[in-house]
C-alpha cells in the first residue's frame, strides 16, 4: 500500500507549503498523482501538527446537559481529532483517521513515565482560550496616561494603535450568506442611508424638530458638542444607524416616549472600516504554523473586546471613562494614514443592528503634523474650537432626505440577560460569558 503523502503544491496553507517544499523530499502526492515534488508524508505531518495542536487546543469539559424529556446528563464539549487535524491543516485530507494516528505517534508519550497522553481518538478536544494580557497591559497605561498625564499628547497611543490596526486594509473575511471573502475596510457608496432620531418630549419641541429637520436631527455644532463614545467635547461627529429600527433602538426610549427618526443620504464616496468585520479579518488568512499566530490571536481577541467597548452606550456622568475611545477616533480621522472618513460597529441595543460614525472634517482643526519620517505626532485631542458655529452640511458629507422624518411611540420593551462568570485575581476582574472564547476586562 502506498504511503499518504501530501506534497507543498498541494499544501493549501502557505507557511506550510513553503516547510514542505524547503524540507520535504519527492514522493507519489496522493492529491495531484505528481511524484517529483517535495512532499511531506503523513507522518512527518503529524510531527509538525503535534505542537501546534498542543498549544491552541485542549481536550473538551464534561457539561451537565438537560434534554427536552426533562432527563439530565454528562456530555463532553468539543471535536474529534479527525475534524481539527483538517481545520489546522485547513483542507481536508484523503484518511483523516490516518493522519491522527500519526498525530496520535508523534507526541512524546511514555506510560511508564505516569500520567496520560495528551493525544486521544476518544476524546473531544476545544480551542484554549486566548487572553490578551499584554495588550490589556497596554490599554490600561495608555487610559492613564490620557487621565492623568498626557490628554493632548501621546505618543503611547499612536504606537499602540499602529499595532493594534497594522495592514488592515488588506484584511478579510468570509460571509457564508454571501459566499465572498469581504474587506475589513472598504468604501460606504454614496446615497447610502442612514438614520438619526431625537426623543420627542413635548409638542412644543416636535413642531421645533420639524420646522428645521436637517438641523435638529443632524449632528450638534462644535461647540454645542457633548462627549461621547467617539468623541470629546467640542468635537462633533455623526453618530447614526444602518436602519431605522437600530437607530430607535439605540434611543433607549421609555414606555410611551415618543422619538422622531429622519433618514439623511451620504452625499460622496467614504472609506469605512467595520469593526464587525474586523477581529475575525484579522485571523482570516493567518496559518497557525506562522509564528505570529499566537500574538495575532490575541490581538484578535483583543480588537473584538474593544468592538464591545465602543458598541456600548454612554453613561452620563462617566464620561471621563470615554478618553481612550476618544482618543481611538481621533487616531482613525486624522492620524492614520489614509485615514478614515467612518466606522461601521454593532449595536448591542438591537441584535444584528449596525451603527455608523461619520468623522467631520471641516468642523475640526488639523489634529495631527507628521514629520518626514512619521515620527512625531501632534496633539491627539485637538482643544474644542471656538468662533461661529458650523452647519452639518459643511461639516459631514450627508444630507437630509427631504419629508422622511417619521414619528414613532414606545409600547413595550423586551430585555435578555445571560449569565456572566468571573474571576478575578490581584490585578484584573475577569468576566466572560460561559461559552466564550475569551475575557473581558474591568
Amino acid at each position: 500500500m502506498t504511503e499518504h503523502a501530501i506534497c507543498f503544491q498541494c499544501i493549501e496553507d502557505d507557511v506550510l507549503s513553503a516547510i514542505v517544499e524547503s524540507q520535504g523530499e519527492p514522493l507519489l502526492c496522493e492529491c495531484c498523482g505528481e511524484n517529483e515534488n517535495n512532499a511531506f508524508t503523513y507522518e512527518r505531518l503529524g510531527e509538525e501538527l503535534e505542537p501546534v495542536l498542543r498549544e491552541y487546543f485542549e481536550v473538551g469539559p464534561t457539561v451537565r446537559r438537560f434534554y427536552d424529556d426533562d432527563k439530565e446528563g454528562w456530555e463532553q464539549e468539543g471535536d474529534q481529532l479527525s475534524y481539527i487535524v483538517q481545520e489546522v491543516l485547513g483542507q481536508d485530507v484523503d484518511d483523516p483517521d490516518a493522519l491522527v494516528d500519526a498525530l496520535i505517534a508523534a507526541e512524546h508519550f511514555w506510560p511508564g513515565d505516569g500520567g496520560d497522553a495528551f493525544y486521544d481518538d476518544t476524546q473531544l478536544y476545544v480551542a484554549r482560550r486566548a487572553t490578551p494580557h499584554a495588550w490589556m497591559a497596554e490599554w490600561h497605561a495608555l487610559q492613564g496616561e490620557l487621565a492623568q498625564k498626557r490628554r493632548f499628547f501621546s505618543d503611547t497611543a499612536r504606537k499602540l494603535f499602529n499595532r493594534l490596526f497594522e495592514d488592515v486594509a488588506n484584511a478579510r473575511v468570509f460571509d457564508q450568506d454571501a459566499a465572498a471573502w469581504l474587506p475589513v475596510v472598504g468604501e460606504l457608496p454614496a446615497e447610502t442611508e442612514v438614520f438619526r432620531a431625537r426623543v420627542v418630549r413635548a409638542d412644543t419641541e416636535l413642531r421645533t424638530f420639524l420646522e428645521a429637520p436637517s438641523r435638529e436631527l443632524g449632528a450638534p455644532p462644535p461647540k454645542k458638542a457633548v462627549a461621547g463614545r467617539m468623541n470629546a467635547p467640542g468635537i462633533a461627529v455623526f453618530y447614526a444607524a444602518l436602519d431605522a429600527d437600530t437607530c430607535l433602538a439605540e434611543m433607549r426610549p421609555a414606555i410611551g416616549g415618543r422619538v422622531l427618526v429622519g433618514k439623511f443620504r451620504t452625499k460622496q464616496t467614504l472609506r469605512v472600516l467595520d469593526f464587525r468585520r474586523l477581529e475575525a479579518g484579522v485571523l482570516a488568512k493567518l496559518s497557525y504554523f506562522d509564528s505570529k499566530y499566537s500574538e495575532q490571536r490575541e490581538r484578535a481577541v483583543f480588537l473584538r473586546r474593544l468592538h464591545g467597548l465602543i458598541s456600548r452606550p454612554v453613561v452620563p456622568g462617566h464620561e471621563d471613562e470615554y478618553l481612550i475611545t476618544q482618543t481611538l477616533a481621533e487616531y482613525l480621522a486624522h492620524v492614520h494614514q489614509p485615514a478614515f472618513d467612518c466606522v461601521i460597529f454593532q449595536s448591542v441595543q438591537r441584535q444584528g443592528g449596525a451603527n455608523i460614525v461619520l468623522f467631520g472634517r471641516d468642523a475640526v482643526a488639523p489634529i495631527v503634523s507628521l514629520d518626514a519620517d512619521n515620527a512625531n505626532v501632534g496633539p491627539v485631542f485637538a482643544p474644542p474650537l471656538t468662533g461661529g458655529e458650523t452647519t452639518n452640511d459643511f461639516s459631514f458629507p450627508v444630507e437630509y432626505i427631504a419629508d422622511s422624518a417619521k414619528l414613532f411611540a414606545t409600547r413595550s420593551i423586551e430585555y435578555s440577560h445571560v449569565e456572566l462568570h468571573f474571576s478575578i485575581d490581584d490585578n484584573h476582574l475577569f468576566v466572560h460569558e460561559e461559552n466564550f472564547d475569551d475575557g473581558d476586562w474591568e
